[in-house]
């Protein structure tokens, strides 16, 4: 990444989630918690200096023009599939591939994962405007998975459990879209 040219205007988020569906279609989520590191790397330029606009973006929130700390995680607690932000220099593949190894020990390859759907909606997530890339893969439900990073608990649900789960972001339409686009 060349750091001697920037955008002069705001640009969203890139993430990337990935459903991961057992032989028997039930899929891989996990809890949120407060884990999470309060400043991720992916907030790091090169050379692992913080960027103090992406900081100040992140603690306060501009209100007219008033200055208000920022909702911190609105997600902390519920549940979701494995999920991350991409960071310079990665492809969302790549991305999907670490997250999926960060938060559940999988190893996967790009290959193994297939995009099925792209959300843009603002209003996804109050505290920034996020392109999130979706794809699915396939894990045999005995493959030993781990939580990490910032997931506490990970679990095989059947989809007819769904309607009980608390899902952080749009993820239960991102799970329904899954079976119903792939």
């Amino acid at each position: 990444m060349n750091l001697m040219y920037a955008y002069a205007y705001p640009r969203p988020a890139v993430t990337v989630t990935g459903v991961a569906l057992s032989e028997n279609d039930k899929i891989l989520i996990g809890k949120r918690t407060e884990k999470a590191n309060a400043f991720p790397s992916f907030w790091c330029l090169p050379g692992g200096f913080l960027d103090a606009r992406i900081i100040m973006k992140h603690i306060y929130e501009v209100n007219g023009d008033e200055l208000r700390p920022a909702l911190g995680n609105p997600f902390l607690e519920k549940w979701l599939a494995g999920r991350g932000h991409v960071r310079p220099g990665e492809t969302c593949r790549e991305a999907l591939v670490r997250e999926l190894l960060e938060e559940t020990g999988l190893t996967v390859l790009p290959s193994e994962l297939k995009i099925f759907e792209e959300y843009s909606d603002p209003e996804i997530d109050p505290r920034d405007h996020v392109v999130n890339n979706c794809y699915w893969l396939r894990v045999f439900e005995d493959t030993p998975v781990t939580p990490g990073d910032d997931i506490d608990e990970l679990k095989w649900v059947d989809r007819f459990e769904l309607d009980s789960i608390d899902f952080a972001f749009n993820h239960r339409q991102i799970i329904d879209d899954c079976f119903s686009l792939r």
